[in-house]
């Protein structure tokens, strides 16, 4: 049945008239599969293409996919765009699900794992939990993660990347369950600033005079 959850649903879902080449016209079709989320909606004939999740078969009663489902299957399919894995941990990590914490964190830690993918799956963690990490490995994917992205990303997107990611790394600094991750998120922290060419505020050279040397 190709994933199906019954054989009605399987029957209502691939519905074709001869009369209705397009599904969405035909009065007699009921349901709607999105094939990229495997989501299932009930058909809206209002002359478009609108429908309305539905999180249980009406036949049989199954769950069916949602977009937590939807979205950690996108991110753990190796086959799909790294691009869109590291959007779909985005936005696990915006929906602050805890479920989706140890999937993101082993993705993270994984040596072979796409580079982008494991950057986004390490910030995303840290939003989850707000910073109150206690493995330091989730900090490594960060560590050189400024570096390894300016090629891949404009400079704007590049910019709102790099705030997000020292703000992160400055929550895990302060919050971090153990002292050993505090530090090692420390030390990122002052890497990763170095890379974006900009100094800690208590590190700048500080003038008591208040005044500058002339040239």
């Amino acid at each position: 049945m190709d994933g199906y959850c019954c054989e009605r649903m399987h029957q209502v879902a691939e519905q074709t008239c001869e009369f209705h080449p397009d599904r969405f016209a035909c009065p007699d079709s009921l349901v709607h599969r999105l094939s990229a989320s495997g989501e299932y909606g009930l058909i809206v004939h209002d002359g478009g293409q609108s429908i309305v999740r539905i999180a249980f078969c009406p036949w049989c009663g199954t769950r069916l996919p949602g977009a937590l489902e939807s979205l950690t299957r996108i991110l753990q399919d190796p086959g799909e765009i790294p691009a869109l894995r590291g959007a779909a941990a985005h936005v696990l990590a915006a929906i602050q699900s805890t479920k989706v914490v140890p999937l993101l964190s082993e993705m993270a830690r994984t040596p072979s794992e796409n580079d982008q993918v494991r950057f986004c799956a390490a910030l995303s963690v840290i939003r989850v939990v707000d910073g109150a990490i206690d493995d330091p490995l989730l900090l490594i994917p960060l560590q050189n993660g400024y570096v390894d992205l300016q090629v891949r990303l404009n400079l704007c997107e590049l910019g709102q990347l790099a705030e997000d990611t020292e703000n992160a790394l400055a929550k895990v600094a302060k919050q971090g369950k153990t002292p050993a991750v505090r530090l090692a998120a420390s030390q990122v922290l002052a890497e990763f600033r170095q890379q974006r060419g900009q100094q800690p505020d208590d590190e700048k050279p500080h003038d008591p005079s208040g005044e500058q040397d002339a040239p």
